[in-house]
């Protein structure tokens, strides 16, 4: 049976079972298939030791909200101005995220990669899944559906055998860990596995045709998703290099980032653009560390930069919660703000983005309390809460990260995951607390380290960005 460890030796563990077990060249209907599963097969297990509060429940943002302010004439005059049919060439394309924040017009950005849309030297694309109304002049929407039906392409009709997926995928698991998977647990990867298997071909056809239009020279992406693994694959194919821009911490918990073999794969992406040299040196890649780029966060340098500095004197002071969608660090709250001095402090509880939609239906019970405001929507940027905060707190999360840049203390509740944050503790940027009583017996301390520090992030980040994709166009087409 699996033990209770800590996450990293599961990442490694995780890491040396591909690699003993030669799960990458496993086929199942004759495709490699364990790159499309192994984060889903990896948070199993993650769920299976630690009991991670499940927040699979609760409802996506969809936009709905923001139905009202998108007119039906913007809606027709984008479907047409950003219609992927009008397609030409460009030299980058750029791959949004759903991270959207609104701005004044209403109008919606990606925080990851739209500093890199304004100001980016070559022609290029951002093409975009979500249908929010944005301002690029440089939109696409992406809409495979439609690409389908006018091509005639209809998803591949695949019917896994029960017992080659037993044998191929869940017996070496179980084997391996000497744990028996329930039923449910092997149904789920099961119907997952196929889905994606059926959807593969008409993804691959969809950016073959995306890629064939526009001859772009690099790609950049947000995370390695199943559609972006892909893409990846049909990229490589065309010698076009993909670059992942970094999105969230680098973790040795999580298995993209704890390697223990260099692997080439297909579906792998060619770079990484990461925030700082000390997140350079804490994965482990696939790929050879010259290609892992320290850049910066363009969002975040662009804000610093373009921000007056100094927090406005307030009646409370304020103490930011970061969510990261973890019930322990709900009940954290809830008990913070029994015991806290209401009359000093004010409690921010700032939602993870898939927590907007019906928060009060979830966390009502923790969460709704007079000394806590909640704040989830898309129209304030976290650095916005950030320059407003006394404290911020967290137990996993990438703005606990951001936080380091802003003039706050900072506070990481002890979990599996505190090991991410060693360098916060040992440059004392940053307290570790195992308790509500821990935080109240600094909360008032004067020599608390409050001071913004660069260290997890490089300075002019777009500058940095702009030259390494001038150097890998140049050496791609230098290896041509």
């Amino acid at each position: 049976m699996l033990e209770k460890k800590n996450l990293t030796d599961l990442a490694e563990s995780f890491s040396r079972f591909e690699i003993e077990c030669g799960m990458f060249h496993v086929k199942i209907s004759g495709v490699k298939v364990w790159q499309y599963i192994r984060n889903d097969i990896y948070d199993l297990h993650l769920r299976m030791i630690y009991g991670f509060f499940d927040g699979s429940g609760l409802q996506k943002i969809t936009g709905i909200e923001d139905k009202n302010r998108y007119k039906v004439w913007d809606r027709m005059k984008d479907k047409l101005m950003y219609n992927q049919t009008f397609i030409g060439r460009r030299d980058v394309l750029i791959f949004a995220s759903a991270r959207k924040v609104m701005d004044n017009n209403y109008k919606y950005r990606d925080v990851y990669t739209d500093i890199i849309d304004k100001k980016l030297e070559q022609s290029h694309y951002l093409l975009d899944v979500t249908r929010l109304p944005q301002a690029s002049p440089n939109l696409i929407h992406i809409d495979i559906e439609r690409f389908k039906k006018n091509k005639g392409i209809t998803d591949e009709v695949i019917n896994i055998s029960k017992e080659e997926f037993e044998n191929k995928i869940i017996r070496p698991i179980e084997i391996y860990y000497d744990i028996q998977l329930n039923n449910n647990h092997k149904r789920q990867i099961l119907v997952l596995l196929q889905k994606r298997l059926e959807k593969r071909k008409s993804l691959a056809a969809y950016y073959s045709y995306i890629l064939e239009k526009s001859r772009p020279k690099i790609i950049l992406i947000v995370g390695v998703s199943f559609e972006m693994a892909v893409l990846c694959a049909v990229a490589k194919r065309r010698n076009i290099p993909v670059v992942v821009l970094q999105h969230g911490e680098i973790t040795s918990t999580e298995p993209i980032y704890n390697s223990q073999k260099r692997i080439n794969i297909s579906t792998y992406p060619d770079y990484f653009f990461v925030f700082s040299e000390l997140e350079r040196k804490r994965g482990k890649f696939m790929i050879p560390s010259s290609r892992v780029i320290p850049v910066g966060y363009p969002e975040l340098d662009d804000y610093i930069k373009n921000t007056k500095s100094g927090k406005a004197e307030k009646e409370k002071k304020e103490i930011l919660i970061i969510s990261c969608v973890d019930e322990n660090l709900l009940k954290f709250t809830r008990e913070l703000a029994d015991k806290i001095d209401g009359t000093k402090y004010r409690i921010v509880y700032k939602l993870h983005p898939v927590e907007y939609g019906n928060w009060k239906k979830a966390y009502g019970s923790y969460l709704l309390h007079p000394n806590i405001d909640v704040a989830g929507d898309k129209s304030k940027i976290i650095y916005d809460f950030f320059m407003d905060a006394e404290w911020v707190l967290g137990m996993q999360s990438t703005c606990l990260y951001e936080a380091t840049a802003f003039d706050v203390k900072i506070a990481i509740v002890d979990s599996p995951f505190k090991r991410d944050y060693e360098e916060f503790f040992e440059l004392g940027r940053a307290n570790l607390i195992s308790s509500v009583d821990d935080f109240l017996g600094i909360i008032d301390q004067k020599n608390v380290n409050s001071m913004a520090s660069t260290a997890w992030f490089e300075n002019n980040s777009m500058e940095r960005v702009q030259r390494a994709i001038d150097d890998i166009i140049a050496s791609n087409i230098k290896g041509c």
